[in-house]
């Protein structure tokens, strides 16, 4: 009785083991998956602040902040940006009103050419952060000559702007873009105006939008910026923007 109390035991302890065995075998990828879990890996690229895209003939047309350059990218297939054709067909100069911080650049085809908005500084004072555009008359715009059109600005209002981007509406086009009231603004507000050259303000800026609610107002200074425009098969113009500091 005692043998048979002593292999009952026995066989016990060996089924314990094993369902511990089999449990930390369970566990330990569990915990390996959780800890793969806490990263990912960009599929597309592994950078790119301020991304911009945009759709014609048949390409998609892809860029980022680059800082002291302008890059565009070239593919069909946005699943396959890592692998796109691509050119810088800016670079900052050493000096001037556009020779720092360039950032937000945006693509987009007006009036049967190309046009290139994005914002820089003179400085390293991002309070001279102001709106310039190129053009180029090429249909790729990878190829042909990018001319300078120089500084969008309103000179009645000629403050800290930046994130600048363009839509067409009713066969007019129209500017809208993040800066302040004043020069002694601190918060940065919405504004729209419309364009008569692709490069020229018509008319004098409207503000749109400033951080009202709470969500918009975490941090310091107070922050709307990066407009996008959608519009929709029925007519209707949606404004899609950031809030808040991004710190």
């Amino acid at each position: 009785m005692k043998k048979l109390k002593f292999l009952t035991l026995i066989c016990l302890l060996q089924a314990l083991i094993s369902c511990s065995k089999a449990q930390q075998a369970i566990v330990k990828p569990l915990q390996q998956a959780e800890t793969k879990s806490q990263y990912f890996k960009n599929p597309l690229l592994p950078s790119g602040p301020d991304p911009w895209v945009i759709q014609r003939d048949g390409f998609y047309y892809y860029m980022n902040t680059g800082g002291g350059r302008i890059e565009i990218y070239k593919t069909k297939t946005l699943s396959q940006l890592s692998k796109a054709e691509k050119k810088v067909v800016y670079n900052a100069p050493d000096t001037g009103a556009d020779s720092k911080n360039i950032w937000a650049p945006e693509l987009h085809f007006v009036n049967n050419k190309w046009y290139l908005y994005y914002t820089a500084g003179s400085s390293g004072d991002l309070a001279t952060q102001r709106i310039f555009v190129l053009e180029n008359s090429n249909l790729n715009p990878l190829e042909g000559e990018w001319i300078k059109k120089g500084q969008v600005k309103d000179d009645a209002a000629n403050f800290f702007s930046i994130d600048a981007t363009v839509f067409s509406r009713n066969g007019k086009n129209y500017l809208i873009w993040s800066g302040h009231s004043s020069e002694k603004d601190n918060t940065q507000r919405l504004y729209v105006t419309r364009l008569g050259e692709p490069w020229a303000m018509d008319t004098l800026r409207v503000e749109i939008s400033s951080p009202t609610f709470d969500w918009e107002k975490n941090g310091d200074p107070k922050v709307n910026e990066g407009p996008e425009i959608l519009m929709n098969a029925q007519g209707s113009v949606f404004l899609i923007y950031s809030a808040s500091g991004c710190w």
